[in-house]
C-alpha cells in the first residue's frame, strides 16, 4: 500500500514539472520580443605572448674569504652608487644574532616614541582609537590581498598604536621597565657576535637583485635594439636549459640593473600589429607577477611574411617580482574599450540614418540613439550618455529580436 502511494506521488510530481516546463516554453514562444538588459562591459584588445627580459646589469663581487651573506636590500629596491647592499658575517649564528638585535632595536624605539611627551600631550582617545582602527583595517587588507612586503611595517605600526593607546588611557605610565629588559637582551646579543662583519658595496646605482642566471652579459639593452624574431626563438629554447655555472658562482653577491628601464622582448602574432605603433602605451600581465605592469612599445620588427613578429616593450615600473624574471609568458593589452554592451542583432537605424536600439519603456517601445565605440561580429560597445535621455542608458531593457519595431509602438 505504502509503495503504491509513493508511486502515485512521484507520477504527480513529474506531471507538475512537465506542465511548468511546457508553460515556460509557451510564454517564450508567445512573446514576440526577445529582450536583454544592458550592462557595462570592458573588452581588452589583447594577445598572449612569450618572451625574455633584456636589461643592463652590473655584477656585485663577493669579498675574499668565507662567510655568510646578510642582504640589506630586497629585490627591486632602488640603491645609490656605493650603497652598502649586504654584510658578510663569519657564521650563521652571527647573522641570527644581528637579526634579533634589529628587532629589539625597533621595539625599543617604538616604546620610547609611544611614551614621548608629544603622545602624552595629545591625550585624545577618540583620535587614537580612529588611528588604531585605520591601521588595523589596512593590516587586514594587506593580509587578504596576499601580496606585498609590508607585513612587518603594518605589524610594527599596529604595535605602536596599541602602546600609544595604553599611554593615552593611562593604563600604563611608561614602558621604562620593558625598555630596560630589551636593552639588556640587546647587549647580550651584541657581545655574542664573534667578529665585525664586512660590508659589501654596489659600484653602480640602480635596482638590486640577489641572483644571477648567466645571461647578464648577453641579454642587454644594446642587443634588444637588434635582436630578430628567429634569434629570440633560439634564445627561448636555449633558456629552457638553465646555465649551471650561474648557480656555482659563489664569488657573486648579486647584481644591479643600471638603466631605469627593462625591456620585455616577445613574439606577437603579426596580424595583431596592424593597429599598433611605436611609442604606444600598453599593459602587460605577466604569468609570474601579481600586478599589471604599464609599458611602452619601444620597437616593432614586423615581418608580414611570418606568423609572428618581434616587439620590444620598455618598462619603468620596477617591482621585486618583475626584476627577478628572465623568461615569462604575458598577456599584452594594447587597448581597452569600456561601454554599454549590446548584441549586433539589437542595432537598428532610424529614418535619418541614426544608429540606435529599441527599448521597453512602460507599455511602449522607444527608440534610443547609440554612439558606437567598438564592434565585432557578435556585439557592440556603446558610449555612456548618462545625462542625455535620448541615448541608451545603463540597465535599459533592449529588444534583441522582434518584428515591426517602431518608436512609440504599444506592447502588451
Amino acid at each position: 500500500m505504502r509503495t503504491n502511494v509513493i508511486r502515485i506521488i512521484t507520477v504527480l510530481l513529474s506531471f507538475c514539472i512537465l506542465i511548468n516546463l511546457g508553460y515556460q516554453v509557451y510564454l517564450r514562444l508567445s512573446d514576440p520580443y526577445q529582450t536583454e538588459i544592458v550592462y557595462d562591459y570592458t573588452l581588452n584588445d589583447s594577445v598572449q605572448t612569450e618572451g625574455l627580459v633584456f636589461k643592463d646589469e652590473t655584477i656585485i663581487q663577493r669579498p675574499e674569504g668565507e662567510g655568510v651573506v646578510k642582504y640589506l636590500y630586497q629585490n627591486g629596491d632602488k640603491i645609490a652608487k656605493g650603497a652598502n647592499v649586504a654584510m658578510l658575517y663569519q657564521n650563521e649564528a652571527d647573522v641570527a644574532a644581528t637579526a634579533q638585535i634589529e628587532q629589539l632595536t625597533a621595539q625599543i624605539e617604538q616604546l620610547q616614541e609611544a611614551q614621548s611627551e608629544g603622545v602624552k600631550q595629545e591625550a585624545n582617545i577618540s583620535v587614537v582609537n580612529q588611528q588604531l582602527t585605520n591601521t588595523y583595517v589596512e593590516f587586514i587588507q594587506q593580509l587578504e590581498q596576499g601580496g606585498g612586503s609590508d607585513y612587518a611595517s603594518y605589524r610594527n605600526d599596529l604595535t605602536f598604536m596599541l602602546n600609544k593607546r595604553q599611554i593615552v588611557t593611562q593604563k600604563v605610565t611608561d614602558f621604562n621597565g620593558q625598555i630596560q629588559t630589551l636593552n639588556q637582551q640587546k647587549s647580550e646579543l651584541e657581545s655574542s657576535i664573534t667578529s665585525q662583519p664586512q660590508a659589501v658595496n654596489a659600484s653602480q646605482a640602480g635596482y638590486f637583485e640577489d641572483k644571477l642566471d648567466g645571461y647578464e652579459e648577453q641579454l642587454t639593452h644594446a642587443y634588444s635594439d637588434t635582436v630578430t624574431a628567429n634569434e629570440l626563438k633560439q634564445l627561448l629554447e636555449q633558456y629552457k636549459e638553465p646555465d649551471p655555472s650561474a648557480e656555482q658562482q659563489t664569488n657573486i653577491i648579486g647584481k644591479v640593473m643600471t638603466k631605469p628601464d627593462l625591456r620585455y622582448v616577445a613574439l606577437v602574432p603579426t596580424a595583431k600589429l596592424d593597429q599598433v605603433k611605436q611609442g604606444q602605451a600598453c599593459t602587460l600581465r605577466f604569468e609570474d607577477v601579481d600586478a599589471a605592469i604599464e609599458a611602452e612599445i619601444y620597437r616593432i620588427d614586423k615581418n608580414p611574411q611570418q606568423h609572428e613578429s618581434l616587439v620590444v616593450f620598455s618598462i619603468t615600473q620596477i617591482t621585486g617580482n618583475l626584476i627577478s624574471i628572465r623568461q615569462n609568458k604575458a598577456e599584452v593589452i594594447f587597448n581597452s574599450h569600456t561601454g554599454l554592451k549590446i548584441p549586433k542583432t539589437a542595432l537598428h537605424t532610424s529614418e535619418d540614418g541614426t544608429p540606435g536600439v529599441y527599448i521597453k519603456h512602460g507599455a511602449n517601445l522607444n527608440f534610443k540613439k547609440v554612439e558606437i565605440l567598438y564592434e565585432n561580429e557578435e556585439y557592440i560597445l556603446c558610449a555612456h550618455h548618462s545625462t542625455e535621455q535620448e541615448y541608451l542608458q545603463l540597465y535599459d531593457t533592449i529588444i534583441v529580436q522582434g518584428k515591426d519595431l517602431y518608436d512609440g509602438k504599444p506592447i502588451r
